[in-house]
């Protein structure tokens, strides 16, 4: 099956706001201390690789959240404060065009999401439980150096995911080809990994195509092997 990165779109026709800002802004005061301090210490608080990959002992909602200043709105959605694990707030055409297919773990958060004062329904936070690194063959994986060109390009490869994370060069490293192993579930049609991308299926990405939903782009850059 051939995968496509999928993320969401900058172009400010598309989003209404300029330089990749985010399209919703949760408003912290519009929650309890409480329930805002639980989901801050979950999924905001710790560092990156220190983030557990398990969902949440509580209720999670999103109790405040409004459409800044001359943002549209699209079906994938820019948002701030960012919550680990939750790359996109969703429409509700997504999450029905989701459920007809394969996606990995995930769960979906109520939104109370406001425009101009006016309450704009559907919307929902989506969580996504990540692969981690133990689905990645890093001896066949190659990362490539930020802005070189592919063609002539610094590659890199790592024997291990302890030698990636201990790499300390001058470079900072982008995904070129990714080398999934027999541990990974090659019937997916959405799936996060551990380093910071989302993939979707080729089938996955023609049906968002057909029902013209808004707000991501397609990118297949990186090759995705499956062993």
């Amino acid at each position: 099956m051939k995968y496509f990165e999928i993320s969401l779109c900058s172009d400010s026709k598309i989003t209404g706001v300029k330089n990749a800002g985010q399209q919703v802004q949760i408003n912290e005061d519009g929650f309890s201390i409480e329930k805002f301090n639980k989901i801050k210490n979950f999924f905001m608080n710790r560092s990156y690789w220190e983030k557990a990959n398990v969902v949440p002992d509580f209720e999670v909602v999103i109790e405040s959240a409004s459409i800044v200043n001359k943002a549209k709105l699209t079906d994938f959605m820019h948002y701030s404060h960012h919550m680990f694990g939750c790359p996109f707030m969703v429409s509700e055409k997504v999450v029905n065009l989701f459920n007809d297919f394969n996606i990995s773990n995930h769960y979906y958060y109520n939104v109370f999401l406001k425009k101009n004062g006016d309450d704009i329904n559907g919307y929902k936070l989506m969580h996504i439980m990540h692969y981690d690194v133990e689905v990645i063959d890093f001896k066949n994986t190659r990362f490539i150096a930020e802005f070189d060109n592919p063609e002539n390009g610094r590659y890199y490869t790592f024997d291990s995911f302890v030698d990636y994370q201990n790499y300390e060069g001058e470079h900072t490293l982008n995904i070129s080809e990714i080398s999934l192993n027999s541990n990974f579930n090659d019937t997916l049609d959405l799936f996060d990994l551990r380093l910071g991308v989302v993939f979707v299926s080729e089938r996955l990405k023609k049906a968002i195509e057909n029902e013209d939903l808004s707000g991501v782009v397609f990118s297949d850059k990186i090759n995705v092997v499956i062993e």
